[in-house]
């Protein structure tokens, strides 16, 4: 997506980083605006999806630490944890 020279202004000037706006973009609500254009909006609601999944991903995380697949032609053979995580195999 393109930006104004206007919209580069006010993003240095607000603090908006191109990663941010991209998220906006990729998860905000969206609204109509004035003059046919579409308002991206990431308010509380969204935020709190967002941290409810953030969670959710910090438990599978924690699930899968030192977990070992062992896979022969596309086949899931065998799973176990590491038993001593500090040497991978």
């Amino acid at each position: 997506m393109k930006n104004t020279y206007h919209s580069e202004i006010r993003m240095q000037q607000r603090g908006v980083t191109n990663r941010v706006l991209d998220f906006v973009l990729s998860n905000g609500q969206q609204d109509e605006a004035p003059g046919g254009a579409v308002k991206y909006f990431f308010g509380e609601k969204e935020y709190q999806q967002e941290m409810n999944r953030l969670k959710e991903y910090e438990k599978l995380l924690e699930r899968a630490k030192n977990t070992i697949v062992i896979v022969r032609d596309d086949t899931v053979l065998t799973t176990y944890k590491n038993k001593n995580p500090n040497i991978f195999m």
